[in-house]
């Protein structure tokens, strides 16, 4: 073999093996903005129900008794529901509750289990308590 060709043959090596590198280590990365992003959405959608339980305090000067009123047609919000969903995002329904007359709202993360780490984990959202 000519050195010109060992050398295009080591190039070409050394290009497959740079590739192959960067793949795996891109590999290796995606969980964990999987992770982050699946955990900002269900943050997102926490807020979201809160406020809709707030729009809906407003509206009939109560707070909703279940997540289905809020995802039910409402006669002071022109007939329209103020949430679309209340699932999370493995397919289980958030858990919604009254704590102190105020709205509170969790998920338990993807192995629907209280408790766990990474996407397992708890998370919860309600309003801070607003100073006097």
């Amino acid at each position: 073999m000519k050195i010109g060709n060992r050398r295009k043959v080591l190039g070409i090596a050394t290009v497959i093996i740079v590739v192959a590198v960067i793949a795996a280590l891109a590999l290796i990365k995606v969980p964990v903005w999987t992770s982050d992003g699946l955990e900002s959405r269900v943050r997102a959608d926490l807020r979201a129900i809160v406020d809709a339980a707030e729009m809906f305090h407003m509206a009939t000067g109560r707070y909703p008794a279940s997540l289905g009123e809020l995802t039910s047609p409402l006669a002071e919000a022109g007939n329209e529901p103020l949430l679309e969903s209340t699932i999370d995002r493995w397919s289980r329904p958030y858990i919604y509750r009254l704590v102190g007359g105020k709205p509170r709202v969790s998920c338990l993360g993807r192995d629907g289990l209280p408790g766990g780490t990474g996407l397992d984990r708890d998370l919860e959202y309600h309003k801070p308590d607003e100073e006097n």
